[in-house]
């Protein structure tokens, strides 16, 4: 197995593999399946929002379950709800939200999870038709196969949040030298058990330089993605426990996975992230380097905060792209949450990936 140990480095907001695996394999979870218009949306100002299905079961949802039933009763309402709930007025988002499932005729399925012996959440509202790829299913299938290149691979380690599980491996032999730095190959294996996309493959590569271990930008060597979309539940109300794949269909998802696994630990996309990072060395920045980094940050999706964050990290040596994905994926050790980590690793890989009339763009900028 894998350990977090074997690698000397341990990303501050990582978790060890092994803690991550355990809470998959204990985290109970059940399904519902509700008619919409007998689902009803409720606020209490002790114990915050909750969702009843008829008058038999009840949970309280988590901020994600709260944020796709907004979406799913109406466009726009996302942000509204949220307007709502930062101005105090949660009676009026409730009524709004149960006026709208009340003219629903559709069907949909609650995804409820317990960890431990605390009591269940609902933690996403889905339709009656999506296709469970939990990551028990995902991991089970993937680890056995990366184990088996153990001489070859290592983990950081990875982590689990409200809508994705993560976990990360790279090589053990750096694949390119730029300086001071040693650049090692790897990618990241994720799923999501609530409909934010499917589990899907992404190469990113991590740099020793930085002493703490950080880890840098996602990068689109390659993409497998699976669909989680299937037939609609034979079961109308009440739990879920009948409507099950087929074993062939589920023997198909297990040999994708085990497919894209194996193309994950294929040296030959180790060799396209190399000629990346090769690349991002050679382009150099010709303007105002401020100037510069502001522009880039605000491409990639960074806050002003962020981007001011992202100068200081920035090296005076390092003044080509590479440089600059360095000081901006830097920002992801002292990101707020799991998920701002993942967008910041991927904002760095973004730069890597500006073509070269975008880049020669960008990098002349001068002050104003």
């Amino acid at each position: 197995m894998l350990t977090l140990d074997e690698t000397g480095v341990a990303p501050a907001t990582n978790r060890g593999l092994d803690e991550v695996m355990d809470e998959i394999r204990t985290a109970k979870r059940l399904d519902y399946a509700c008619p919409r218009n007998q689902l009803r949306f409720n606020y209490e100002e002790e114990v915050g929002y909750s969702i009843k299905l008829g008058d038999r079961f009840g949970f309280p949802t988590n901020r994600h379950f709260n944020k796709q039933l907004a979406a799913r009763c109406a466009p726009g309402m996302t942000a509204y709800s949220r307007h709502l709930h930062s101005t105090g007025q949660q009676d009026l988002l409730v009524h709004n939200v149960n006026s709208q499932l009340e003219r629903d005729e559709g069907a949909a399925m609650v995804r409820t999870m317990s960890n431990g012996e605390g009591d269940a959440f609902a933690r996403a509202i889905m339709s009656d038709k999506y296709k469970i790829v939990d990551d028990k299913e995902v991991f089970d299938v993937a680890l056995p196969i990366i184990g088996e290149q153990g001489d070859h691979f290592r983990t950081l380690g990875g982590n689990r949040t409200d809508t994705r599980t993560y976990a990360k491996f790279i090589s053990r032999e750096p694949i390119a030298q730029i300086g001071k730095r040693s650049m090692f190959a790897g990618f990241q294996l994720s799923n999501s058990e609530v409909g934010q996309g499917s589990a899907s493959f992404r190469a990113f590569f991590f740099d020793s330089f930085c002493e703490n271990g950080c880890t840098f930008g996602n990068i689109g060597v390659f993409q497998a993605k699976f669909v989680h979309r299937g037939s609609a539940l034979e079961t109308k109300f009440g739990p879920v426990f009948g409507d099950k794949f087929k074993l062939a269909e589920m023997a198909a998802i297990r040999s994708a996975i085990a497919d894209a696994t194996r193309q994950a630990l294929d040296p030959k996309c180790h060799a396209q992230i190399a000629e990346i990072i090769e690349r991002g060395h050679e382009r150099q920045v010709t303007g105002d380097i401020p100037t510069v980094l502001d522009e880039i940050g605000r491409r990639v999706g960074l806050t002003e905060g962020e981007r001011e964050q992202s100068l200081l990290h920035m090296n005076g040596d390092e003044s080509h792209a590479y440089g600059v994905q360095a000081a901006i994926t830097r920002l992801a050790q002292d990101a707020a949450s799991y998920e701002r980590r993942v967008e910041l690793e991927e904002a760095g890989g973004k730069v890597l990936e500006f073509s070269n009339r975008a880049w020669n763009a960008v990098a002349s900028l001068t002050a104003a």
